[in-house]
């Protein structure tokens, strides 16, 4: 795997779980929303959507490497006529999400520090 791959995975293991990351079925579903919101954002409609889920199906399933071969592929144009490098979109995402993460764990460590505060303590005969 590559850094960027690898990078991502170690944040969803952290967030998900192994168990979570693992299973296929949720890795597919998760991917088709975002890439169902992908196309939202480029201005594609449910109709539009309607007739692509027909094409798609229609057509012989790929193995699982030429598909994403195909994903990436198709995802570089996006990334091009929307003028962004999607590799530092996808390193956006991982600062983002980190720092989600550390916002949350400061939160927790400050309702600890006030739980404590507010408990009161017996003194020592």
């Amino acid at each position: 795997m590559g850094e960027y791959q690898n990078k991502a995975v170690e944040l969803m293991r952290n967030r998900i779980g192994e168990n979570r990351l693992n299973n296929r079925i949720e890795r597919r579903e998760a991917f088709l929303r975002k890439a169902l919101t992908l196309y939202h954002a480029m201005g594609g409609t449910a109709d539009d959507i309607q007739a692509a889920l027909k094409d798609a199906a229609s057509a012989p399933a790929p193995t699982i490497d030429v598909a994403v071969g195909d994903v990436m592929y198709k995802l570089a144009a996006i990334g091009h006529v929307a003028d962004i490098d999607i590799i530092q979109a996808g390193y956006n995402k991982l600062d983002a999400a980190n720092l989600h993460i550390l916002s949350k764990g400061k939160k927790l460590l400050q309702k600890q520090r006030d739980q404590k505060l507010a408990t009161p303590t017996t003194p020592a005969k």
